[in-house]
């Protein structure tokens, strides 16, 4: 998996849950910010995904979010009901091809976790 995300430009993918929590981390070494700063991304990033559903009913699901900095790029998907994928890529890496590895991650998670309480 890990070789496969570097290929398209991913550093770190880390499923977390609503509240900003990490369930599971791929590729975590190469994200060198402090445990402290990883909380509060993860955090912000968990209600930046909450306040979308907020809008569903005005212009549909939320499909992903991509912000783009000047370091890198984030790519979110919710891919259950409390569990939120966070990409962390470079920004040399394609965003068709990061947004695509996300949809293909929330297939595979779906197949794994189909009629199991997550």
């Amino acid at each position: 998996m890990e070789s496969q995300m570097a290929q398209i430009g991913i550093m770190t993918l880390t499923i977390i849950n609503k509240r900003g929590r990490v369930i599971d981390s791929f590729g975590e070494g190469k994200m060198s910010i402090s445990k402290e700063k990883k909380e509060m991304l993860f955090i912000q990033t968990a209600l930046q995904c909450s306040m979308q559903d907020e809008q569903d009913d005005d212009f549909g699901k939320m499909q992903f979010l991509l912000t783009k900095r000047d370091k890198s790029k984030f790519v979110c998907k919710q891919i259950s009901k409390d569990r939120i994928a966070v990409a962390i890529a470079t920004n040399l890496s394609d965003d068709i091809t990061v947004i695509q590895y996300m949809e293909n991650l929330k297939k595979i998670y779906d197949q794994a976790y189909s009629g199991v309480n997550t």
